[in-house]
C-alpha cells in the first residue's frame, strides 16, 4: 500500500514539473499542433502524455523526447583565480503532438499579432503599389 502513496505523490510532484518553452522554435513547432515541455530526465513518454492531459485537457496523440547535453564551462575560484571546470546538467525536452483542432494557450497571442502584422505588410504593400500608378 505504500508503494502506491509514493507513486501518487511523485505522480503530483512530476505533473507540476511540466515547463512550456518559449522559444521561436517551439513557437515554429506551435503552427503545426505540436509543443515543447523541458521535463524531468526519469519522466517516461506515457507519464509525459497523461501529465499533458490531465493539465491542460487536451489528448496528445505523440511524444517525442530529445536530450540535450549539458555543456562544459570554465570559471575561476579563489582569491588566486583557481580556473575550474563545471559540467551543465543534461536537459530533456518532450515534443508532444495533440489531436486535430486542439491548442494550447501558450503562443495565442503571439499568433495573432503575427496574423495581424501580415495583413498590415499586405495592406502597405496595395498602398505602395496604387501611390506608384
Amino acid at each position: 500500500m505504500a508503494k502506491k502513496t509514493e507513486k501518487t505523490a511523485e505522480a503530483v510532484i512530476v505533473k507540476s514539473k511540466l515547463t512550456p518553452v518559449n522559444s521561436e522554435k517551439a513557437f515554429f513547432l506551435s503552427h503545426g499542433g505540436v509543443y515543447m515541455f523541458k521535463v524531468p530526465a526519469k519522466m517516461s513518454k506515457q507519464s509525459i502524455a497523461k501529465a499533458v492531459a490531465e493539465e491542460f485537457k487536451v489528448k496528445p496523440v505523440n511524444v517525442t523526447v530529445s536530450v540535450r547535453k549539458g555543456k562544459m564551462a570554465r570559471g575561476s575560484k579563489g582569491a588566486k583565480r583557481f580556473p575550474i571546470q563545471i559540467q551543465r546538467p543534461d536537459v530533456r525536452f518532450a515534443y508532444v503532438r495533440l489531436a486535430a483542432g486542439e491548442t494550447l494557450p501558450f503562443f495565442d497571442e503571439q499568433k495573432a499579432e503575427a496574423k495581424d502584422a501580415a495583413k498590415a505588410n499586405k495592406d502597405l504593400e496595395k498602398a505602395e503599389k496604387k501611390g506608384k500608378k
